[in-house]
């Protein structure tokens, strides 16, 4: 997350999805998504290294995804539809 500030603050503009010419619904910063695999893989290979079983291997290489997976696949979808619904309302 710390991650996530400094490209916020330093990085390039993020990919920002609007339903029309309001406030934007969606941001993809996309280098920093680009980089959670290179976490997952160092976490993998830290649990690796310090003897840890091929489980916790795969654990903590998913660990920074799995978050995310739950924000894209519930939290978007929602997100969406009352965008829709508030657009509708006004």
């Amino acid at each position: 997350m710390g991650l996530l500030e400094l490209v916020q603050k330093f990085g390039p503009r993020p990919i920002i999805l609007n339903l029309d010419q309001g406030t934007p619904v969606l941001m993809f910063y996309t280098s920093w998504l680009l980089i959670l695999p290179l976490a997952g893989a160092l976490g993998a290979y830290l649990s690796k290294r310090a003897g840890g079983s091929v489980r916790m291997v795969l654990a903590s290489s998913m660990f920074p995804v799995l978050p995310f997976a739950v924000v894209f696949l519930i939290a978007v979808p929602v997100g969406l539809v009352i965008a829709i619904i508030w657009r509708t309302i006004l």
